[in-house]
């Protein structure tokens, strides 16, 4: 009792509340706990408020992200402002809430990831009263470091030419390839040779395929497949006479056109199989490139049309007028969402590849353009006779000259070097590498491809990039459609409604026979009526498939059994093809 006291206090409303002090707690009479306040933890939690305030302070933690950056990592409204998801329970609504988390958050990282990239495009700016056409490789030579001037350089090649180049997807490999029958292949960086070799043919085109060591050559008779040995490894002589080739990395298909057949093909790298194979028309074909945007391959014509075309529709997906005249040149840009096109009436026309026939820019040039390239940073091209003049401004209001340079030879073709600021230029003795400043994409993202990677790293994207592998049926012209969901059209339904065939099936009489020891009740007797009915049924519907089959009134479809079935040749040796 005496360590105990027991103060009578008044409450806020005048009545009298006793309490219990029992040392650390405090009891009152309204049957409430509290804890008394020690003056040494507080004192000790305060310093412990200071420190973290300080600390936040000094450090204040991951740099928010601006609202600029977060809409170029846009995917859409999602679940919350999109359409309300009724007729699900909590749990599945739990998982669709916490994945639009996860979508959020990724988009966070992936704008806080590029502010890392620190690397920028350069350019060149002209003072007043002075313009950038009037700069030479000289004086961009003089004005660059040791490593830009070793990217200027000029390869006399003479008595195999003209000759046709095409850059490696990393931006490092150049292949040569003169029409008098010489191939090479090298690292234009390093100027290490990889192949050199002479097929003692005609040279029409070459590409790269699955990496810089095989290149696909159209021949005189056919193409050819050379590794860095310069060993023919395989010869597809179902390609005759080609002057175009092209490669899909991400659907491992070189693509083929015969300008003068009007045929074009299309080979799987990883099987070596044809896939199929297309009849243009449209008169003889002036030029071909794929959309990196969707996969779809354009072909140019002497109509003036343009055509796109995919290996799942043998007639053309999309055809658009281009120009009044011949089509002498077109490109896409590495973006897909561009279409430049030349014709022979010195046109230069910039379409929006992602909506036909909406015309953004029109152009009068000098000359008719033989080539066109467009950069990574949306710089164009333009290849005429004996020089080569740069245009910029494809993503703005205006399109207005940039740079130009003369050439001492016929032009023979010209392409810009990924993640470079390089043109190569080839003529008919010449190769030459001019400095574009502003061509190339400063920053590359290493899963694309890597300019810098070693062998294991190369095997391992190629590993990686067969896995992911796009089937070629999956090519459209709006690659969106793959995630839609295939309903029939009315015009399907009426087809599917005509190829139904009614038949009658003819009445037999289903009684069955007599059973012992109660097996020939009313319910037994009725379900072995119910099973003779429907075998019947089946066998006279099977009857009539078949019959319909060999008449050619309706075509079989393949069964899962059927790839088990034993194959029949026709010849003894036709089982080793």
């Amino acid at each position: 009792e005496e360590n105990m006291s027991i103060p009578e206090v008044k409450a806020e409303d005048g009545s009298a509340v006793r309490t219990y002090d029992t040392g650390d707690m405090k009891f009152d009479r309204n049957n409430k706990w509290t804890k008394k306040k020690d003056q040494q933890h507080e004192g000790r939690n305060s310093g412990i408020d200071a420190f973290r305030k300080e600390k936040e302070e000094k450090f204040p933690g991951r740099k928010p992200v601006s609202t600029e950056a977060l809409k170029k990592f846009y995917y859409g409204p999602g679940m919350k402002k999109g359409p309300k998801l009724t007729g699900i329970g909590m749990s599945r609504r739990n998982k669709f809430v916490q994945k639009e988390k996860l979508v959020e958050e990724g988009r966070r990282e992936a704008a806080r990831a590029e502010m890392l990239l620190t690397e920028q495009s350069g350019c060149v700016e002209a003072a007043e009263g002075f313009s950038t056409m009037n700069l030479t490789q000289r004086d961009i030579v003089e004005s660059s470091d040791i490593t830009s001037k070793c990217k200027s350089f000029e390869l006399k090649l003479d008595h195999f030419g003209p000759y046709k180049l095409k850059y490696f997807r990393d931006g490092r490999h150049l292949a040569l390839a003169g029409k008098m029958g010489h191939l090479s292949n090298f690292n234009w960086v390093t100027k290490k040779l990889t192949t050199e070799i002479n097929i003692m043919q005609q040279l029409y085109d070459v590409c790269y395929l699955q990496d810089h060591r095989t290149l696909a050559v159209a021949q005189n008779d056919w193409v050819s497949i050379y590794d860095e040995a310069g060993v023919e490894l395989h010869a597809v002589k179902d390609f005759y006479n080609i002057n175009y080739l092209d490669y899909m990395p991400y659907h491992f298909l070189c693509v083929a056109l015969s300008s003068c057949k009007g045929m074009l093909h299309y080979l799987d790298v990883t099987l070596g199989q044809e896939v199929t194979n297309i009849t243009t028309g449209n008169g003889r074909a002036s030029g071909m490139c794929h959309n990196p945007y969707n996969g779809v391959i354009c072909t140019s014509h002497v109509n003036g049309t343009v055509n796109m075309w995919t290996p799942n529709c043998k007639a053309a997906v999309a055809s658009m007028l281009a120009h009044k005249a011949p089509v002498s040149a077109m490109a896409y840009d590495p973006s897909g969402r561009y279409l430049v096109t030349s014709s022979c009436r010195r046109e230069l026309h910039i379409w929006d590849a992602r909506n036909l026939g909406t015309q953004l820019h029109s152009l009068k040039t000098q000359q008719p353009a033989r080539q066109i390239s467009v950069s990574q940073r949306g710089l164009i091209a333009l290849g005429f006779d004996r020089d080569v003049q740069i245009y910029r401004g494809i993503h703005g209001s205006v399109v207005e000259p940039y740079m130009k340079q003369s050439l001492g030879n016929l032009l023979s073709q010209v392409q810009f070097c990924p993640y470079e600021d390089v043109l190569g230029v080839t003529t008919r003795d010449t190769f030459i590498s001019l400095i574009i400043p502003g061509a190339g994409e400063a920053n590359f993202d290493a899963a694309e491809v890597n300019p810098y990677s070693s062998k294991s790293n190369r095997r391992e994207a190629l590993i990686k990039g067969l896995l992911a592998k796009v089937p070629a049926e999956l090519i459209t012209l709006d690659p969106y459609t793959v995630a839609q969901v295939d309903i029939p059209t009315l015009e399907e339904k009426l087809e599917a409604q005509r190829k139904l065939v009614y038949v009658n099936v003819p009445r037999i009489n289903p009684k069955p026979k007599y059973r012992m020891k109660g097996k020939s009740g009313s319910a037994q007797t009725a379900k072995r009526k119910m099973i003779r009915k429907e075998m019947h049924k089946t066998r006279y519907l099977d009857k009539v498939k078949k019959d319909r089959i060999a008449a050619g009134l309706e075509e079989k479809k393949p069964s899962s059994n059927d790839k088990y079935k034993e194959k029949i040749y026709e010849n003894v040796l036709d089982r080793f093809k």
